[in-house]
């Protein structure tokens, strides 16, 4: 499969799923970052005497030595290490069974190279392929437990979308894992902190003003993106404010939506008061049966 033909399918399903969705991934990720996630189904051009297919230990020398030979045991124990780290995490992977963007099944050094292990606390890490223009952010990201636990953070096509950005102070402003429509936090476990009502023309972004980061809503119109919203992290409270329901300039007009149920860490402030939930009344307590005294002797 060659990597043109990859990035050509995955361009024309996202003109399905809407062309700002995918004018706005090409923006973030840019053209190196998708060439290292694609490498691995890149088929460069070989010598006509040249076997079809190259043993791993050819591809890959980027690994520590002995490296997939390494227990899950083994790898765990590495994780912190400095030098060994990165190796760890791609066997942990490899041993979970799961095959995300980052890690593929014929992972080689071409790959290897743009990979990132970066702690996010004691006992997580963040793998993931580095970005050139910020190196807090990591594409196609996973997590990494010291138990060796491998946990995703996004499937399909949305794992090519997502943007985890490692928080410089987080006690001031989280971890977060940005994606179109969802924003996570990376608490103790990913917990979707802002979630919109699917709108092909909207998407979130984090940005920075007076270096302070906050969350960005996005309308993409005239070819070219309009902040319409900002979502502020407030630590004290653990949620982001901003408004759940507002107008958006015309055109394209219509309003953008949180879903309010779905977005767990998310208080609103500002825009328009989202309607009240309708109030379900408890269906009548049951009433126990008359007791017949005629039946009961004096």
């Amino acid at each position: 499969m060659r990597a043109e033909t990859v990035a050509g399918e995955r361009r024309r399903w996202h003109h399905v799923g809407g062309g700002q969705v995918r004018r706005g991934i090409l923006h973030l990720a840019g053209l190196a970052t998708a060439g290292a996630i694609l490498a691995g189904c890149e088929r460069k051009e070989r010598p006509a005497t040249q076997p079809a297919s190259q043993p791993a230990s050819a591809r890959l020398t980027l690994l520590a030595p002995g490296a997939t030979a390494w227990s899950h045991a083994e790898a765990c124990q590495r994780l912190a290490d400095p030098q060994l780290g990165l190796s760890a995490a791609v066997r942990l992977v490899q041993l979970s069974g799961l095959t995300p963007l980052c890690v593929p099944p014929n992972l080689t050094d071409d790959t290897l190279q743009h990979l990132r292990l970066t702690p996010l606390d004691e006992s997580r890490w963040a793998l993931g392929l580095a970005s050139r223009s910020d190196e807090r952010q990591l594409r196609a990201a996973l997590l990494i437990g010291l138990d060796g636990r491998v946990q995703p953070l996004a499937e399909g096509f949305e794992e090519e979308l997502l943007v985890l950005h490692v928080a410089a102070e987080p006690e001031v402003f989280p971890h977060v894992a940005v994606l179109p429509t969802r924003v996570l936090v990376i608490a103790e476990e990913p917990e979707p902190a802002l979630v919109l009502e699917p709108d092909p023309s909207l998407r979130f972004a984090l940005r920075q003003r007076s270096g302070y980061p906050y969350i960005a809503l996005l309308l993409a119109a005239a070819g070219k993106d309009q902040e319409v919203a900002e979502y502020r992290w407030d630590p004290d409270e653990g949620v982001f404010l901003g408004p759940a329901v507002a107008t958006l300039p015309d055109p394209p007009g219509g309003k953008l939506r949180i879903d309010m149920q779905a977005s767990r860490h998310f208080e609103p402030r500002g825009g328009e008061l989202p309607k009240p939930a309708p109030i379900r009344r408890p269906p009548p307590a049951s009433q126990p049966e008359p007791v017949d005294d005629d039946r009961w002797p004096v």
